[in-house]
């Protein structure tokens, strides 16, 4: 009996990882092309606040909105390193940028991080949930009691809208974009009973996960705020050769995409093209609900425009978070 659970097991672990390569190669290579923005608007005098800018596609997409004119807010877990890319923004582009930190594995980071820009910004133009992490080996869970993954990637950032929207909503017309990805074609259904993976955790599908999330908020909170000057989406960056997605793939799998990286792989001033015409282009200042790739809207799994669950998981988190005694 203990042989054939075993063997079971072995061969559901072996189908998995195979479907999982089969999955990733697709991902990774589907599409390669590289892109620009094809915006030239400007956002002078606009406020943006970017969580995760001192890397990747965060701090490309910093660099340029402030080229554009942008006042930036980073908010961001190293403030050291958000303070040296402050300063390297003001000397080359003049712009007017200050820094904040922000913990999204902490809801009181958060809760401390919304409080003091509501103290202190009369108004926000744009706001570009941009920070996330993928999915470690193993699970993990935050002082918070939520799983790191899904707490980093959607809890934290929900918690961070609802607590900003009012400032967004002064501020309209204004926009909310989340950073999400194409990772979530992989999930075939989403549990809200388990969404800190506790009944199971794999890496990938917690990221998958978390980024299905961003999706379904979207997708809900356009609707909310539909008469109130502020559009919502979601975009894929694309593969982008930046930490996360080398924490996605794993040693076996970016051993093998290595000798391909120039082909495969988008830099993150490319990645960040989508991110950059979402925040600027002013042609997309009624577009609102929808999930961008490469500059243009996409769709995404029919998971992603389940609005029924969208709204399921609006009030999942809203739950989880009500939960928490300190907020």
């Amino acid at each position: 009996m203990e042989t054939t659970q075993v063997n079971a097991c072995w061969r559901k672990s072996v189908l998995r990882n195979a479907w999982d390569l089969l999955l990733y190669g697709l991902y990774f290579i589907y599409p390669f092309k590289k892109i620009k923005c094809p915006s030239g608007c400007k956002v002078v005098g606009k406020t943006v606040l970017i969580t995760g800018a001192t890397q990747g596609i965060g701090k490309s997409t910093a660099i340029e909105l402030a080229k554009r004119g942008a006042k930036l807010i980073l908010a961001c877990r190293n403030i050291d390193q958000a303070n040296q890319l402050a300063q390297q923004i003001r000397e080359t582009t003049g712009a007017d940028v200050t820094t904040i930190h922000l913990d999204l594995d902490s809801l009181q980071s958060v809760k401390k991080c919304a409080n003091t820009i509501l103290g202190s910004v009369d108004r926000l133009d744009i706001l570009i949930n941009n920070a996330g992490m993928a999915g470690a080996d193993e699970r993990k869970v935050t002082n918070d009691g939520f799983e790191k993954v899904m707490q980093v990637n959607h809890i934290g950032p929900f918690l961070l809208t609802k607590l900003l929207l009012p400032l967004v909503k002064s501020s309209s017309p204004s926009r909310i974009i989340f950073t999400a990805s194409s990772m979530h074609r992989i999930l075939y259904k989403l549990d809200l009973e388990d969404l800190n993976s506790e009944k199971f955790y794999h890496s990938r599908n917690a990221y998958a996960k978390s980024k299905l999330a961003n999706i379904l908020t979207t997708i809900y909170l356009s609707s909310m705020v539909k008469d109130s000057g502020i559009t919502v989406n979601s975009f894929c960056p694309g593969p982008v050769n930046t930490n996360l997605a080398s924490d996605l793939t794993g040693p076996i799998m970016a051993a093998i995409f290595k000798p391909f990286e120039s082909i495969i792989y988008r830099t993150p001033d490319q990645g960040a093209q989508t991110l950059i015409y979402l925040a600027v282009e002013e042609s997309l200042k009624s577009v609102t609900g929808l999930h961008f790739m490469d500059c243009k809207p996409i769709k995404t799994n029919e998971l992603g425009s389940d609005f029924k669950l969208a709204i399921a998981l609006w009030e999942t988190t809203e739950k989880l978070l009500n939960s928490q005694e300190n907020l």
